[in-house]
């Protein structure tokens, strides 16, 4: 499948999922959007989506002014993922509880026409980097 015959995931679709993750209910219709994210390849989230976070990434790494933030949470590699991006792919749940308690919170890649890329998720908001 090319990007434009994949499936688009929307916001309120990742956070229905995300509810029913966390209040322990079966998800039944987004089971399979769910799966697909999570043991397939991801799905591409909306034009909007991509707008909206692109630019949160972007204000985590530069500020208004264009100057680097000191508390910059990004490295090279995710700069240069940054400097050249495409797209962001969701990648199901990620379980950031501890052992007692699980919390599942979205998993984002972040990924560069070159074919660079990080996966995230926020946290505190702040994008905590896994890969």
């Amino acid at each position: 499948m090319t990007q434009t015959q994949e499936r688009t995931i929307t916001e309120r679709e990742i956070k229905l999922i995300g509810r029913r993750l966390n209040n322990d209910n079966p998800l039944d219709d987004m089971a399979e959007l769910h799966d697909q994210a999570t043991y397939g390849e991801g799905l591409t989230l909306t034009e909007e989506q991509n707008d909206k976070g692109y630019t949160w990434l972007m204000d985590k790494w530069i500020t208004p002014r264009g100057i680097e933030r000191k508390n910059n949470p990004f490295g090279t590699r995710e700069q240069a993922v940054l400097e050249d991006f495409s797209h962001l792919r969701y990648d199901g749940h990620f379980d950031a509880g501890n052992a007692h308690v699980s919390w599942y919170v979205p998993l984002y890649t972040a990924i560069a026409h070159n074919g660079g890329t990080f996966q995230y998720y926020v946290k505190a908001g702040l994008p905590q980097i896994i890969g």
